[in-house]
C-alpha cells in the first residue's frame, strides 16, 4: 500500500460522514491521474518520460529531478515490498502485532476525526466486509476525515494494535479498490513503491507511479527496445527480469529480479574497468598475475628480498621495460610489513639509472650494481634528463620517513633527492623546484604538494603512490599528469636481473615471451551468450588485444608516467581482480626475516594495560596509546587523546609521554616523532594517524583504547607499527630484537566477546583479516568504493565474490565475443551508469 497523494486539501472535521442516497464515484481521465489505459503510440524503453499521455511538463521535471529522463530510467525505481492481492484476508483475521497484516478489503462505513489534546488529531474509520466490521486509526492525518469516502472499498495494510480490548488497524496504508491497477502480468503481486521527496512535491504518489509502471509495461515496444529478439539471446530474459522486478508472480521471482539487476550494474561497472583499462593499455584484456620471472634487487641492500618481493620486482621491472612504451598501471598490495616500499625504490632507481640509456633503446652497458657510499660512473653526468621518479605519500610524517629510508639505503643519491613538502621553507622550496625543473633532482619524495601546479618535472616516467587508498581520484590524476606527453623515448625493451640465473645483469631478447591472455591465434573455449542478469556460469575471460572481437571505439594511450600504486589493506583476490580489474595486482604475503609475531590481547579497560605498559618500558621498550577522537564533543563516551594524556601523566609518574594529532602543526608532530625514534620519549600517544606506515623498531606495545570503534583493517594496521625490530638500520644503532620485550597489541573494549575484535586475536594474516572483513561488511565497504567520490549504481549493492567474479567474467564476453549490436547496446547503458562520472573514471578516477 502507498501513503496518500501529497498535497491534498485538508479539511475540518467531519464528525461521522456516510454516503448520501444514489452516490456514485466518478473516476478522473486516464490522461490526468496516470490510470491503466492503453498508451497513444507505443515508446520504448528510451523513450523520454516528458513524451508519455499521464505525465505533462510538470510532471516531467519532477520525475528528473528524481534521476528519472526516461522509461528506463522510472523501470528502475524498483518497489520496496510486494503485495499478494490475490490471497486478501478478512478482518476478523487481524491480530495485535507490530508487523504489518492484510491485505484485507473492506468497505468503508463512516470517517469522524478526534481532538483528544494537545494538537493531536486521530481519524478514525470503521470498515465492514464479509466477515464483519473492523476499525482503523490514522494519528495527525487530518486530511483523511475528506480523502476516506463512505461506501467505497478500499485495501487496507500495516501493524494492528489493541484499543481497550479492541483490535484496531493502526496507520495502515489504503488504496481505493477502484484505483488499483490492472496488473500487466495475470495474477502477479501488486508492487508497493516509496516516496520520494521531488515526487511527493510534484504530488506524484506511490500509487501513481504504480499506475504509470503498469501502463509502460503493458504498453512498451519491446522489439524496438532492444537490438533482437533472438530467444537464445540476452534480451528476452532482460524483459522477463523487468517485468519481474515490479509483477512478479512470487516473493522468489521478485527476489531474483533484484539480484539480476545488481547484477547487471556491476556487469557495467566491470564494462568500465575493462574499457580504461583499454584506455590505458591499449587493450581489452584481463591483468596478467605473473608474466615475468622473479627479480634479484638490481641495487644491493642490506638483507636479502623474500620470493614474493622478487616476483612482484620482477613483474615490475618487466611491466619498465615493456615495448612500445606502455606505461605500467600496477596495484602493489601487502600485508603490514611485507616489503613494498623496497620493492618500488628498487624498480625507481632501475627506472632513473638500471635500465635507461637517454636517446636509445638498449641498457647503459656500463651501469654497474651501486656500493652504498659509492658513485656510479653515471650519476650525475651531462646530458639530456634522465627519466625522474615521484613518490607520493599521504602524510608529511610519512613522506619524510620513506625520503630517509631511501637515503640510509642509496646514501649515494642525495644529491638528486629531494624531499616536497607543504611546510618547506619558501626559499627552499623556491631552489628545489628549480633544480627538479632542470631534471637535477631524480627522485623526489612528497605529500600533495607534489600536484601542485607550480611543480615541474623534466621528465616524470615512474610515479609511487604510498597508501593509495588515502588519496583522492583528483589527487591520482593530478600527479600523473606532470608526467604526460605525447613524444618521448620508449624505455629499453627489457634488462632486469632474474634470481639465481647467472649474472647480476642479464639481457633478455626482444622477443621474450610475454604472455598474453588470448593473444591472436589463441585457442578459445566456445561460450554461449549468457544472460547479463543471470549469473553465468561460462568460461574463464579470454582474449588479447582486440580478442578478435571490434574495435571499441576509444582512442589509443598516450605517452604518460608509470604508475605503482602501493596498498597495505590487503584485498582478496576475487575483489582485486574487480575493483581493480583495470590494473595489473601483484601480492606480497611473505614476511621479511626478523619480524616478530604480535600477541593481541583484549582488556575491559585502559587500567588493565598499565602492568604491560610498565613491563615494556621498564625493560627498555617503546609504547603507542591510541584514542579515537582528539577532544571530546558534546555527550561523547569515546575515549579521547587529551583525557588519555591527564590520566597516563598521573598513572606512569616519570615516564616520558608526548601526543601528536592532526590538530597540531607539523613540525610539532615531526619532531615529537624524531624525538620519539630517537629514544628520549617512551610513550607516544596519538590517534590514528599513525596506522599509516609509520616504521619504528624500537616500539613493542600497541595500547588500542575503545578498540570497537576502529575497523578491523585499521586495528590491523595499527598493529603493524610494532614488531618491526630485525628489519635493517630504520632505528638507534643499539636496537636488537632480542633485548627487546616480546610485542604484544591490547584491544581496549568492553565488547570482550566482539567477532570482530576476536579476529584479531586468533591470526595476524591480513588476508585472513580482509576475508573476515569482506564477510561481515560486505564488499564496497571493504574497498572503500562507496566512499571514493565516485557514485555507480553498482556499489549500493553488496553482491558476493562469486558474483562479482563472473559479472566480470560478462563483462569481458560483452566486450569481446559478442556481436556488434549487443556489444554496442551494453556498451551505451556501461556510459549511462557513469553518467557524468565517465570521463573521470576513463581517466583513471
Amino acid at each position: 500500500m502507498a501513503t496518500p497523494i501529497a498535497g491534498s486539501t485538508p479539511g475540518k472535521a467531519a464528525t461521522s460522514r456516510k454516503p448520501p442516497p444514489g452516490h456514485a464515484q466518478k473516476r478522473r481521465p486516464a490522461a490526468h491521474d496516470g490510470g491503466s489505459a492503453p498508451l497513444s503510440g507505443s515508446p520504448t524503453l528510451f523513450s523520454p518520460l516528458a513524451g508519455i499521455p499521464g505525465i505533462g511538463p510538470k510532471r516531467a521535471a519532477a520525475f528528473a529531478a528524481a534521476g528519472c529522463g526516461r522509461v528506463l530510467d522510472l523501470l528502475r525505481l524498483l518497489p520496496r515490498r510486494h503485495e499478494d492481492r490475490t490471497a486478501l484476508r478478512p478482518l476478523a483475521a487481524a491480530r495485535p502485532g507490530r508487523d504489518p497484516q492484510g491485505v484485507f478489503r473492506a468497505t468503508l462505513e463512516t470517517v469522524k476525526m478526534a481532538r483528544p489534546g494537545g494538537g493531536m488529531v486521530i481519524v478514525w474509520a470503521l470498515f465492514r466486509d464479509a466477515g464483519g466490521q473492523g476499525r482503523a486509526r490514522w494519528f495527525n492525518q487530518p486530511f483523511l476525515s475528506r480523502a476516506l469516502v463512505p461506501g467505497k472499498e478500499y485495501f487496507l495494510f500495516g501493524p494492528v494494535a489493541e484499543v481497550k480490548g479492541t483490535v484496531v488497524l493502526d496507520n495502515p496504508e489504503w488504496e481505493p479498490v477502484e484505483d488499483a491497477v490492472p496488473p500487466p502480468v495475470p495474477g502477479a503481486l501488486t508492487p508497493v513503491y516509496p516516496a520520494r521527496r521531488a515526487l511527493s512535491d510534484a504530488r506524484i504518489s506511490p500509487r501513481l507511479v504504480r499506475r504509470l509502471i503498469a501502463r509502460l509495461l503493458a504498453g512498451l515496444d519491446w522489439a524496438a527496445s532492444f537490438p533482437d529478439t533472438d530467444p537464445k539471446g540476452p534480451f528476452p530474459r532482460l524483459r522477463q527480469a523487468i517485468l519481474d522486478a515490479h509483477w512478479p508472480r512470487d516473493p522468489a521471482a521478485g527476489a531474483q529480479a533484484r539480484l539480476t539487476f545488481a547484477f547487471f550494474d556491476q556487469v557495467l561497472f566491470q564494462m568500465g574497468v575493462f574499457e580504461r583499462r583499454r584506455a590505458l593499455t591499449g587493450e581489452v584484456s584481463v591483468p596478467e598475475e605473473r608474466s615475468a620471472p622473479p627479480a634479484a634487487p638490481p641495487f644491493p641492500v642490506p638483507f636479502p628480498l623474500t620470493g614474493d618481493q622478487q616476483a612482484a620486482l620482477g613483474a615490475v621491472l618487466h611491466d619498465l621495460a615493456a615495448p612500445g612504451g606502455r606505461p605500467m598501471n600496477r596495484l602493489l598490495q601487502g600485508d603490514v610489513g611485507s616489503g613494498k616500499t623496497m620493492v618500488a625504490f628498487q624498480a625507481m632507481r632501475w627506472c632513473a639509472e638500471g635500465g635507461f640509456q637517454a636517446g636509445g633503446g638498449t641498457p647503459a652497458p656500463d651501469v654497474q650494481p651501486v656500493v652504498p657510499g659509492g658513485t656510479p660512473s653515471d650519476i650525475g653526468a651531462a646530458g639530456p634528463a634522465r627519466p625522474q621518479c615521484a613518490f607520493m605519500a599521504p602524510t608529511e610524517i610519512l613522506a619524510g620517513q620513506q625520503h630517509q629510508a631511501f637515503l640510509r639505503f642509496f646514501p649515494e643519491t642525495a644529491p638528486h633527492t629531494g624531499l616536497l613538502t607543504g611546510s618547506l621553507r619558501a626559499s627552499a622550496r623556491q631552489d628545489l623546484l628549480a633544480a627538479l625543473a632542470r631534471g637535477e633532482i631524480r627522485y623526489l619524495f612528497g605529500t600533495h604538494a607534489l600536484f601542485q601546479d607550480d611543480v615541474r618535472f623534466a621528465d616524470l616516467r615512474f610515479a609511487v603512490i604510498d597508501e593509495q587508498q588515502r588519496f583522492g581520484v583528483d589527487h591520482r590524476r593530478a600527479l600523473v599528469r606532470k608526467g604526460q606527453t605525447d613524444a618521448r623515448p620508449a624505455l629499453p625493451t627489457a634488462s632486469h636481473p632474474v634470481a639465481d640465473a647467472g649474472p647480476r645483469h642479464p639481457t633478455l631478447p626482444p622477443d621474450s615471451p610475454r604472455p598474453t591472455v588470448g593473444a591472436p591465434g589463441a585457442e578459445r573455449p566456445t561460450v554461449e551468450p549468457d544472460n547479463p542478469f543471470t549469473p553465468p556460469g561460462g568460461a574463464q575471460p579470454t582474449g588479447g588485444p582486440g580478442a578478435e572481437g571490434p574495435n571499441t571505439g576509444l582512442p589509443p594511450p598516450t605517452g604518460g608516467p608509470h604508475l605503482l600504486l602501493l596498498s597495505a589493506t590487503p584485498i582478496p583476490r576475487t575483489l582485486a581482480l574487480t575493483m581493480f580489474g583495470d590494473m595489473d595486482v601483484s601480492v606480497l604475503r611473505d614476511r621479511p626475516p626478523g619480524r616478530r609475531p604480535v600477541e593481541t590481547l583484549i582488556l575491559p579497560g585502559w587500567q588493565a594495560a598499565l602492568p604491560a605498559l610498565h613491563d615494556h618500558l621498564d625493560r627498555g621498550g617503546q609504547a603507542f596509546f591510541i584514542c579515537p577522537i582528539i577532544e571530546k564533543s558534546g555527550r561523547s563516551d569515546r575515549a579521547s587523546l587529551g583525557e588519555a594524556r591527564v590520566k597516563l601523566a598521573k598513572a606512569l609518574p616519570g615516564v616520558t609521554l608526548e601526543a601528536i594529532s592532526g590538530q597540531q602543526d607539523t613540525a610539532d608532530n615531526l619532531e615529537a616523532m624524531r624525538r620519539f625514534r630517537g629514544g628520549q620519549t617512551r610513550l607516544l600517544v596519538a590517534t590514528s594517524m599513525v596506522e599509516v606506515g609509520i616504521d619504528h623498531p624500537g616500539a613493542t606495545l600497541m595500547v588500542i583504547e575503545d578498540a570497537h570503534r576502529f575497523g578491523l583493517s585499521q586495528l590491523h594496521q595499527l598493529r603493524g607499527r610494532i614488531g618491526r625490530g630485525g628489519q635493517g638500520p630504520a632505528g638507534p644503532a643499539d636496537l636488537s630484537a632480542a633485548s627487546l620485550p616480546h610485542p604484544q597489541c591490547l584491544l581496549v573494549s568492553p565488547q570482550a566477546e566482539s567477532e570482530r575484535l576476536d579476529i584479531l586475536v586468533r591470526t595476524d594474516d591480513g588476508f585472513v583479516i580482509a576475508q573476515a572483513d569482506l564477510r561481515l561488511r560486505g564488499p564496497g565497504d571493504l574497498v572503500g568504493m562507496r566512499q571514493s567520490g565516485l557514485s555507480h549504481p553498482a556499489f549500493s549493492h553488496d553482491l558476493p565474490p562469486e558474483m562479482l567474479e563472473k559479472a566480470r567474467r560478462r563483462a569481458f564476453e560483452l566486450l569481446t565475443r559478442e556481436p556488434a549490436p549487443v556489444r554496442d547496446w551494453f556498451r551505451e547503458r556501461m556510459a549511462e551508469s557513469f553518467g557524468p562520472a565517465l570521463a573521470t573514471f576513463m581517466d583513471g578516477g
